[in-house]
């Protein structure tokens, strides 16, 4: 029988591993030791008190049938750790396998509890079901989460990466730079002095922008056709196959002429030219210091103006990416931890169990593993929303959901991978607090406004009446 440990093959080692420390600890208190004697004689001694105080003598055969029922359906049985895999190792998108982390990790044998291993594989496949049941029937299997979670996001992390290097062939660089400083900041500067574009919200960046582009000349137009085709050949070498590919499913669109090549185009456009705005103003200040003259040119002045709006658009670039590629690359271990140190504590939560004669805490740790294993869903569903939104913004607006002129989203996005647990704990948990408040609130509430209503009448009761007896 294969066991089924999680999405990942991080997550389904940690969980291994987590069942064996487990059976370890169980072992090691209630077999191995004399604790559990002593945690049942702790036990059994308040039962008798109980009994003596209440005079029933049921509150003893309960604590009895509790302890070796626990002891029994925990503790007694075992089996060897059995063979274990993963959605993504069984689909052929992992890049490890589930005994090379453990392996790593921890070790790759020993026993576990099947009552425990049974409670976590049955919770972990409710919530895999509740995904498959979210995913879209027409979706590619590349995008599905619990083949490739976060695939496009990683991919993306990848494009920014290429973006943030920059154009590595100089003569493209030099065209491209040569393109900035002549007919596009021309066309920026008639562009502003049509009194269009007084707030920055307003400037447009883009050269194929139908605002800047009506601007250019003829010759500054055919440059720019040029230029873009190229930009577009170097983006299919610059970028792995497998990487073009995922791209092209996500936002090629015959039917708004958009796609990832303009996308790539565009935010190499924003690297490119912030760096040479950066260079450009930096000569600029450099030969004020020395001539003690003021800036000359309006187009190097417009050009130097636009500078804080291409800092806007590619800026928080490396931050972004580097946030990005951790999370993308640690979640695995977020979940995996947490499901290891939660059946760390199984062993604890059996003991509270037995010292206070109640099932109350057994309850509360299976509520934990539903949260930690809830996360998937949880990140499955923002993963279906980014990539809803992607496709539905590049609908909209072809080709200006650009790979660096959406640092938010993606950094969103990625804040809501790290927020999950707590949007998780808030579906389990919160809605039930959130209900009872506002039942209280609103209670409360209407209730004050009784009081006023009441005494509002009461009193205009009272005036009427003293009115009348006037």
């Amino acid at each position: 029988m294969i066991f089924s440990g999680g999405v990942t093959p991080v997550e389904s080692a940690f969980t291994i591993i987590g069942l064996v420390n487990c059976k370890y600890l169980m072992d090691f208190i209630f077999r191995q030791t004399p604790i559990g004697a002593i945690i049942f004689l702790i036990g059994l001694f308040a039962s008798i008190l109980e009994v003596r105080r209440k005079g029933r003598a049921e509150f003893l055969w309960h604590y009895l049938w509790l302890f070796f029922g626990l002891w029994l359906v925990f503790v007694a049985v075992s089996r060897p750790v059995p063979q274990t895999t993963s959605r993504m190792e069984a689909a052929g998108t992992a890049d490890t396998s589930t005994a090379t982390v453990m392996n790593q990790y921890g070790s790759a044998g020993g026993q576990i509890s099947p009552a425990v291993a049974a409670m976590v594989e049955v919770t972990g496949l409710f919530f895999d079901g509740c995904v498959s049941v979210i995913t879209p029937k027409n979706m590619a299997d590349d995008f599905n989460y619990l083949i490739n979670p976060f695939l496009l996001p990683k991919a993306m992390a990848v494009a920014k990466n290429t973006i943030a290097e920059g154009i590595l062939t100089l003569g493209l660089r030099k065209e491209l730079r040569n393109f900035i400083g002549s007919a596009y900041g021309a066309a920026v500067a008639k562009y502003e002095r049509s009194g269009q574009g007084q707030t920055t919200k307003d400037k447009p960046l883009w050269p194929g922008d139908p605002r800047l582009y009506g601007n250019m000349t003829p010759r500054g137009r055919t440059e720019w056709g040029d230029l873009d085709q190229k930009l577009r050949d170097y983006a299919e070498t610059a970028l792995p196959d497998q990487i073009k590919s995922i791209l092209s499913a996500q936002f090629n669109d015959d039917a708004s002429g958009s796609s990832w090549q303009e996308m790539f185009v565009k935010s190499l456009f924003t690297v490119e030219g912030k760096r040479f705005l950066e260079t450009l103003t930096e000569s600029v200040a450099l030969r004020e210091k020395q001539s003690g003259l003021a800036m000359t040119g309006e187009i190097t002045g417009r050009l130097v103006a636009h500078g804080a709006a291409y800092a806007g658009a590619a800026g928080g670039l490396v931050h972004t990416e580097t946030l990005k590629q951790s999370m993308l690359g640690y979640y695995p271990f977020v979940v995996g931890y947490a499901i290891m140190f939660t059946l760390a504590l199984f062993p604890f939560t059996l003991i509270i169990c037995i010292v206070t004669r109640t099932l109350k805490p057994l309850v509360m740790w299976g509520v934990i593993v539903i949260w930690v294993k809830s996360w998937n869903l949880t990140w499955a569903l923002l993963y279906y929303g980014s990539l809803v939104f992607a496709s539905v913004a590049n609908k909209i607006y072809p080709g200006s959901f650009g790979l660096a002129q959406a640092p938010f989203f993606w950094n969103a996005t990625n804040y809501c991978i790290i927020m999950a647990p707590v949007i998780s704990l808030f579906t389990i948990t919160g809605s039930l607090w959130g209900v009872g408040a506002l039942v209280t609130a609103v209670t409360l509430h209407s209730s004050k406004q009784s009081e006023t209503t009441i005494s509002n009448v009461g009193s205009a009761a009272k005036d009427s009446i003293s009115g009348g007896g006037g």
